[in-house]
């Protein structure tokens, strides 16, 4: 039911300007607060997956111009910061789901968004390089206006990592949404099966892991942009991490039960933001280094 419900939606949206008419209210939504981003992301993710190359630009071109009209209109900061984050939202999904077009490996998904997401901060830092006293700027004024205390130590120490956590949400929320596209066409052509088999053998590309140690050697030696990019970095291996909580579930937790472990896992993501998810990360780090799968029997899973 719910799969001919997609493809008779698919079927709409395939027209070009049904596309660009749903894309372009969504985002104009979106930029007064309603939560219907995601909707003009998915939509764009699905064309780079599924439409010929030029509607992809069409579409995509269509996704930002709300943003783009309120920042040469408003000329307001606000504004200017809307256009910002959805420029670079549509950006970084444009980049994943066009890789997964090309390459069909969602392990060179991981390496793009591992490498193209810090080399975005260091090029804001090398066009910005005073951006973290402008974050503690913001972070003093919004305290103020919500009448909290916060120690200017506490407040410079956060405004060092706003930028990678930036940065961070916009990486993961382009995959998320590139997942969602790429369910929505595998529901398209019933192989629901392989997009899982697909999701839970990804690997860390041997690349991502030479820059993510190059960026811990850099954050140690106290480079201005290294925190912020090591951060970023850290994604790809969370993703794989994942995938090995997954496999190991299916392998070792009755079928009736998985999703409420699964649940678990993602919630202790967020509640113990970020020292879980950094964990998670160094399992797929070390999935790479020690051969996880292999020594757990996960391979053929």
């Amino acid at each position: 039911m719910a799969e001919n419900s997609l493809k008779n939606i698919a079927k709409h949206v395939k027209n070009v300007n049904n596309a660009g008419l749903i894309v372009i209210i969504a985002s104009s939504l979106a930029i007064f607060g309603v939560p219907v981003g995601m909707l003009a992301g998915v939509i764009v993710s699905f064309y780079a997956l599924e439409a010929p190359t030029k509607n992809f630009l069409v579409i995509l071109l269509v996704a930002i111009i709300p943003s783009l009209i309120g920042f040469f209109m408003l000329e307001s900061e606000l504004s200017t910061q809307v256009f910002l984050q959805m420029t670079v939202y549509i950006f970084l999904l444009g980049i994943v789901s066009y890789t997964l077009r090309i390459y069909n490996s969602w392990s060179m998904v991981l390496q793009v968004i591992g490498l193209v997401g810090p080399g975005l901060i260091i090029c804001l830092y090398l066009i910005f390089p005073d951006i973290d006293n402008w974050w503690l700027e913001r972070l003093q004024a919004f305290f103020e206006n919500a009448d909290v205390e916060q120690s200017e130590e506490v407040l410079r120490l956060y405004s060092q990592y706003a930028t990678g956590m930036q940065v961070m949400s916009f990486s993961f929320s382009a995959m998320i949404t590139l997942f969602l596209a790429r369910y929505w066409q595998a529901c398209i052509y019933s192989k629901k099966k392989k997009l899982r088999l697909e999701c839970l053998h990804v690997q860390l590309p041997s690349l991502s892991l030479a820059f993510i140690a190059f960026l811990g050697v850099c954050a140690i030696l106290k480079v201005s942009w290294a925190l912020d990019a090591f951060i970023v970095s850290l994604l790809p291996p969370f993703f794989v991490g994942a995938s090995l909580v997954h496999l190991l579930c299916d392998k070792n937790v009755r079928k009736s039960n998985r999703v409420f472990f699964l649940i678990i896992f993602y919630m202790l993501n967020l509640i113990a933001f970020p020292f879980v998810p950094i964990l998670v990360a160094m399992v797929g780090i070390s999935d790479y280094i020690l051969q996880l799968r292999k020594r757990f029997d996960l391979i053929n899973k």
